[in-house]
């Protein structure tokens, strides 16, 4: 199996992934593709999916031309307390993107990047994270 297919699998195939909790019992968690698990802001589900054995391919995208972080972004979800779950974790997906070389400068179908559907759905942590970055 080439390269090409590998991450086209990763990013199509549904995953599972297994862990064992505190009490040593396993934990069984489907997580679909990379997109999948950034649009649910799944921080841990990303980083297995981006570690050094898996090497999915952060900058494909989908038909609407949004790379993962993208769509992650699209997708609307919001938080809008301070100490949201989510809003960390979304956070956390930003910068692991980010120190995988996601390409920033993509435009979608729609003409915007990260940083401006970030800002236009109101992630403003994220879209300063993602201005700091593209400012390195």
């Amino acid at each position: 199996m080439n390269k090409r297919m590998l991450a086209f699998l990763l990013l199509t195939t549904p995953m599972t992934f297994v862990s064992i909790n505190a009490e040593g019992a396993a934990v069984v968690k489907a997580q679909p593709t990379l997109v999948q698990a950034a649009i649910d802001f799944d921080a841990d589900a990303v980083r297995a999916l981006l570690d050094e054995q898996t090497k999915a391919d952060i900058n494909r995208v989908d038909d609407a031309g949004n790379n993962p972080l993208m769509a992650a972004f699209a997708s609307g979800k919001a938080c809008d307390d301070p100490q949201c779950k989510d809003k960390k974790a979304l956070s956390e997906i930003v910068t692991l993107f980010i120190n995988k070389g996601i390409d920033l400068t993509t435009r979608n179908s729609d003409d915007k990047t990260a940083l401006e559907i970030a800002q236009a759905n109101g992630y403003t942590e994220a879209s300063q994270l993602i201005a700091n970055a593209a400012q390195a």
